[in-house]
């Protein structure tokens, strides 16, 4: 697939070519076959002789059904789900796959010339989250910047027994979107907000760090949405 940010290859006269990767090429040993690696070496190797390099592109496509049978829940339905990421980022396991997989596959394919950069996601958008660990972090995330649910009540202008009741949060586009309810105050908005953002910076560099535990050298990138515009139509978690 094009990518906006391949043009500057283009420019430098270097023919880019997506090559995926995924949880999908682990085992249920959490390793990459050896098969399927000497296939990927091939295939890069086929690419170099083209004198064509490869992005690695991290496919966040849902997780296979084994990963779903051992780790219940990891696979949200579709509507709780970012955006072309399908899977639940805040379920523990997640990092433990990745990890996994970048243990068992990069120290292999790393330092084959044809590989250029890793791209991180695709336009990852997070408007909003659910599910039991996300919430688990946000309780934990109001308890530190608050203390104790008075505070948080006196903040947000809510009557929340604890900090551990907060639920269903909204987050809309815009503190000053004409269809904010009324039941959520600007600095219960920008709470969220923050804490959505850092929840979901916290993920991709992890995935930069990891990478770079296993390739010193490698150059991370990611494909941003620029609809940033605040607005009702707008998409202010694109970047």
């Amino acid at each position: 697939p094009w990518h906006e940010g391949e043009q500057g290859c283009e420019l430098l006269g270097i023919e880019l070519q997506d090559l995926s990767i995924g949880i999908h090429m682990l085992d249920q040993t959490l390793t990459v076959p050896n098969a399927t690696v000497e296939n990927l070496l091939l295939h890069m190797s086929k690419l170099a002789a083209a004198k064509a390099r490869v992005s690695i592109f991290l496919m966040h496509a849902a997780m296979p059904p084994w990963v779903e049978a051992k780790f219940p829940g990891i696979n949200p339905p579709p509507d709780q789900c970012g955006h072309f990421v399908k899977y639940d980022i805040d379920h523990p396991a997640v990092r433990t796959l990745w990890s996994a997989l970048f243990a068992s596959l990069l120290p292999r394919i790393a330092g084959h010339p044809a590989v250029y950069s890793y791209l991180l996601a695709n336009e990852p958008e997070f408007p909003q989250f659910s599910g039991v660990h996300a919430y688990a972090k946000l309780h934990s995330w109001l308890a530190a910047k608050y203390g104790s649910c008075a505070e948080l009540n006196a903040a947000w202008g809510s009557d929340y027994s604890s900090i551990d009741s907060v639920r269903n949060v909204s987050l809309p586009r815009s503190p000053w979107a004409t269809w904010r309810p009324a039941s959520v105050s600007i600095r219960q908005w920008v709470d969220i907000d923050k804490f959505n953002k850092q929840r979901v910076t916290s993920f991709f560099q992890f995935l930069h760090d990891q990478i770079h535990d296993q390739a010193k050298s490698a150059t991370c990138l990611g494909s941003l949405s620029t609809q940033i515009k605040v607005s009702n139509e707008g998409h202010p978690w694109g970047a």
